[in-house]
């Protein structure tokens, strides 16, 4: 049993590497704390829709760019193919760019970015100099200045409600943060704090060089650089960023819908609370409660500018023209193909979502992937192949007429084969020949470069144009009709005459030669309404259509 088990392991894996030959390299480069198996849900989705074949490494999404990218030059190295399509996410844009830059002769050819931060993110900067770590911790110092304050002298505090509430919006708050802890999204937004904060986290090697002032970035951004990525990527150079609206906090960057719902629930509640407890604390009996209600005021606006200081960040300013991260201005690619490049309005942070395989559905998800086809399929041109013929359908006798291909996805060089009624007629992008009295059948096969066909095929009806401006008039002497006509442009063609009484049948009265514009039917003695018909005859094919003339009484 062993030798037929292992013939048909062969075959199987014959027809894999077959089916992979014939479709798209593409290499899917992710971003900062992800490794390659991020992709696996949005790489699957394109490879059900595209042509293409995933390639997945994982760089080390710390290490300085130059490393990575030596990392992704060793790894495309041992496909041993050229012509791969790039598509990457965040950092993973700035890892593409700087292995075309220096590699002479990159295996990439084109390349897609998803929200990469082309000139650079000014978080970064304000992580490493403890911008937002300070900014964190005096946003927890507002919130619990007050809490602690009156728990500690109001001997009311834990059971008071609000007037403005019915319940304690302290206990909602906490509710909610023991309910998120149970979360899907929760490990995600541990990690995203934490890093933030810089508390028992390691700040990456990488993040100097994520400045927008860093000597990569100014380097990466160069005209000299510029100029010679557009010769190395001549097709596609495209950017998609998203954008969400100012007003949603910066936890919705940093998780799905199912975990910001409850990180807006607790920001609401605890601004809730601070006013709530500011009026009821304002008016207090007590002076010395009374006197520090100002607590809860510094709470309440701590917590309101929390969108406005978070745009400060990230380098954007309230407009909100930014996915939260990084702003359109650093996300749109640097003298890219498209313009202007691809945009989406989100209510989170889509690029994120569907690049983390978010196990939790989400509407920003399912929009951006179409938005991703729409680009791989428009701009890397990756898509199934396709072949239109362009050309008459219904051609005259001995008329020389041309037909063309038009092709489109699949993979260049292209193949083309032409033929008629079944025979080989030519294979170059188009076919001219000179049809006979007969119709006949066009095809034509096309075979990209990984043996991919497809073919285009069109009847060609052979007619006779018929002649125009017929006329039918009674000559009294000596009574006769006089059929005139205006030829076809076929000067071969002889024209018969029909001639019709009183909506009898028609009657082929006679043949008139090729050229004649003219036939006289002598009436005698006959009496009564007479119409007429034309048409074209050439021997070795069918007659044209008929024009009729008008009647006449005689």
């Amino acid at each position: 049993m062993q030798k037929p088990l292992l013939a048909l392991a062969l075959v199987s894996a014959a027809l894999c590497a077959e089916a992979r030959a014939q479709t798209q390299y593409t290499v899917f480069v992710h971003g900062l704390g992800q490794t390659g198996d991020n992709w696996n849900a949005l790489a699957g989705d394109l490879a059900a829709r595209h042509p293409l074949s995933p390639l997945q490494p994982t760089l080390g999404s710390g290490s300085l760019f130059e490393a990575q990218a030596g990392v992704l030059r060793n790894y495309l190295d041992g496909w041993n193919v050229n012509g791969i399509a790039a598509i990457s996410h965040s950092n993973g844009g700035l890892v593409v760019r700087e292995y075309v830059r220096t590699t002479v002769a990159p295996r990439i050819n084109r390349h897609l970015s998803l929200g990469t931060p082309h000139q650079g993110a000014a978080l970064a900067d304000h992580i490493r100099n403890g911008d937002v770590s300070g900014w964190a911790g005096s946003i927890i110092g507002y919130i619990l200045d007050p809490i602690v304050y009156y728990a500690s002298n109001d001997p009311d505090w834990w059971d008071l409600f609000f007037d403005h509430g019915s319940s304690s919006y302290f206990y909602d708050a906490s509710y909610a943060v023991s309910d998120l802890l149970d979360s899907p999204s929760f490990p995600d937004a541990l990690t995203a704090i934490g890093f933030l904060l810089g508390s028992n986290w390691d700040w990456p090697e990488i993040l100097p060089e994520m400045s927008p002032y860093s000597s990569f970035i100014g380097t990466l951004n160069s005209s000299g650089t510029l100029a010679n990525e557009a010769q190395k990527l001549p097709s596609a150079r495209v950017s998609i960023s998203s954008q969400y609206p100012p007003e949603l906090l910066p936890w919705r960057t940093f998780t799905d819908d199912y975990g910001a719902e409850y990180w807006e629930s607790i920001h609401q509640d605890l601004m809730n609370l601070a006013m709530d407890a500011y009026w009821y604390y304002s008016s207090h009996e007590n002076f010395d409660l009374q006197a520090n209600a100002y607590r809860w005021e510094d709470m309440f606006y701590a917590l309101l500018y929390i969108p406005s200081d978070w745009q400060y960040f990230t380098g954007t300013s309230y407009s909100g023209q930014s996915d939260g991260i990084v702003p359109w201005v650093s996300s749109d690619y640097p003298g890219g193909t498209r313009n202007p490049p691809y945009r989406l309005l989100c209510s989170t942070l889509c690029i994120y979502h569907v690049a983390q395989l978010d196990a939790v559905p989400n509407h920003d998800a399912d929009a951006f992937r179409v938005l991703v086809s729409q680009a791989v399929r428009e701009d890397l041109g990756i898509k199934f192949l396709a072949i239109v013929m362009n050309g008459p359908s219904v051609a005259a006798p001995d008329q020389t007429l041309t037909w063309t291909a038009a092709v489109s996805g699949g993979l260049a060089p292209y193949a083309l084969q032409w033929y008629v009624d079944g025979a080989p007629a030519g294979n170059n992008q188009s076919l001219t020949l000179t049809t006979g009295g007969n119709s006949f059948n066009l095809q034509v096969d096309v075979t990209d470069a990984v043996n991919a066909t497809k073919s285009a095929t069109k009847f060609v009806s052979v007619e006779i144009a018929p002649p125009t401006s017929c006329q039918l008039e009674w000559i009294s002497y000596p009574r006769y009709l006089k059929v005139t006509w205006v030829n076809s442009s076929d000067p071969g063609v002889s024209t018969e005459v029909q001639i019709m009484k009183d909506g009898g049948p028609w009657t082929l009265v006679g043949t008139a030669a090729p050229g004649s514009t003219q036939f006289f039917y002598t009436v005698g003695s006959q009496t009564g309404l007479f119409d007429a018909r034309v048409r074209h005859v050439k021997q070795g094919g069918p007659p044209s259509a008929y024009c009729n003339t008008n009647g006449v009484t005689v």
